[in-house]
């Protein structure tokens, strides 16, 4: 059957094609406020930099001559900057709302202004949303950046009285252990023995940018097998003593903060 019907005790509409609905009234209807109250509001959509760490994974290797001598040294290592697990959200007023206003319906324009300065786990942060054209938005959320553990979205909406700009980043737990080497001390009381390490700068966090990788020794010391040395120093690595250590680095030198310009356009309205 196909046409025009009323129905819920003729007071809604529907209008069929077969057994397709087109249109119907059935619903939440959105009635526009007078066009003296559209906006067009122009303002940044900032999320700021990551808290910042670092992880120094390194190998170390003992060689036994007898039970009273032994020889360990590091036989590689590697840096990487990381992000410990972390939450931010903000509510701010873009402008104040007509009264009974519950809706935004408009257009968003959003261009990138500042970027992040380095990669996440060799991939570019870029938007997810199209840069320099009119998207179609009725309030709600759109998801900006995304990458393997960290995601950026923003949301407006009508609150209180106002136009509500709301934005939030988050990072998740840290993986267990990174590198090639190896994540925890192995110890194996044999003629030689060999485990790898991960030392984070302090809190632990996702690799998102390896610094430095280096194969040679860095570090050696001889020594009896059950000196401290072995349980505490040689165990942890001396990260910062000798000739060739890996790059440690300064997480203060790395920016992951994101800006957006956004051009908002578009009429308030009532929900019935």
């Amino acid at each position: 059957m196909s046409g025009l019907e009323l129905f819920d005790g003729d007071t809604k509409i529907r209008i069929t094609y077969g057994a397709r609905t087109v249109f119907t009234t059935d619903g939440t209807l959105i009635n526009l406020l007078p066009q003296s109250m559209d906006i067009s509001e122009t303002f940044n959509v900032v999320f700021p930099d990551f808290s910042k760490d670092y992880v120094y994974n390194w190998r170390h290797v003992f060689s036994y001559s007898s039970l009273a001598n032994a020889v360990g040294y590091q036989s590689g290592c590697a840096t990487a900057l990381t992000i410990p697990k972390q939450d931010f959200a903000q509510e701010t007023t873009i402008v104040a709302a007509p009264a009974d206003a519950d809706i935004f319906v408009g257009r968003i324009q959003l261009t990138r202004t500042s970027a992040p300065s380095n990669q996440w786990n060799g991939e570019n942060i870029d938007p997810l949303q199209p840069m320099g054209v009119s998207i179609p938005f009725i309030s709600g959320s759109l998801l900006m950046e995304a990458k393997f553990g960290m995601a950026r979205a923003c949301s407006i909406y009508v609150s209180g009285g106002a136009l509500k700009l709301h934005r939030q980043q988050s990072v998740s737990e840290p993986p267990s252990g990174w590198g090639i080497y190896g994540t925890e001390f192995i110890y194996t009381a044999a003629a030689s023995g060999s485990g790898g390490e991960n030392v984070n700068g302090g809190t632990p966090g996702m690799p998102v940018l390896q610094i430095d990788s280096r194969v040679s020794a860095p570090y050696q010391e001889t020594a009896g097998l059950f000196a401290d040395q072995y349980s505490e120093r040689s165990r942890r690595g001396y990260t910062g003593v000798g000739a060739n250590v890996c790059t440690i680095p300064n997480p203060a030198s790395y920016n992951y903060g994101s800006t957006y310009q956004a051009v908002l356009t578009g009429s308030f309205g009532r929900r019935s």
